[in-house]
């Protein structure tokens, strides 16, 4: 087997596929702002050209934030608070970030705020927090629109606990 054998084989998979997501963050592309001011689109535009180069059209989920925004310091990555939300007050740095990727990705027509809420549940209350997300959406929305007004915005996705029960939830 060469090396470019399983390449074949993969791009051959991908191209059964007509829409693909990639996600801002996380989940094959890394950190695209280490701290604010810098940027590293390289795996995001990797993976763009990738879903492009299959004839895929590519739809990129605004998800996930920065730890600088997430009261983490500039300039790290702890991938273990990947579903952590953004702090409130950083909403619109986040939706500053996505606009930015909605300007560098002239090919993506469908943006996903966020998904599966992450980072907005609390534990405590067993609740959403529908109220924080719509701020952040809100802010994104705008924000993504004003750079691009084709862009069709939507999100998100709320997960749903099949396997929950009266014991553990609130709501099973």
């Amino acid at each position: 087997v060469t090396s470019a054998e399983p390449r074949t084989v993969e791009l051959g998979i991908l191209e059964d596929i007509p829409i693909q997501n990639v996600f801002l963050m996380g989940w094959g592309t890394a950190n695209p702002q280490p701290s604010p001011g810098q940027f590293d689109w390289s795996t995001l535009d990797e993976r763009i050209a990738l879903i492009t180069s299959v004839g895929a059209e590519p739809v990129l989920t605004l998800c996930c934030a920065p730890d600088w925004m997430k009261g983490q310091p500039e300039g790290t990555t702890d991938w273990s608070l990947l579903t952590v939300a953004p702090l409130p007050d950083r909403y619109d740095e986040f939706a500053a970030l996505a606009a930015a990727a909605a300007a560098r990705y002239p090919q993506v027509r469908r943006f996903q705020v966020w998904n599966e809420m992450k980072g907005f549940h609390d534990p405590a209350t067993n609740a959403w927090d529908a109220a924080s997300y719509t701020d952040m959406y809100n802010a994104v929305y705008h924000a993504v629109k004003e750079v691009r007004p084709d862009a069709q915005v939507g999100g998100p996705y709320a997960p749903i606990d099949i396997w929950s029960d009266a014991q553990s939830m609130s709501h099973p």
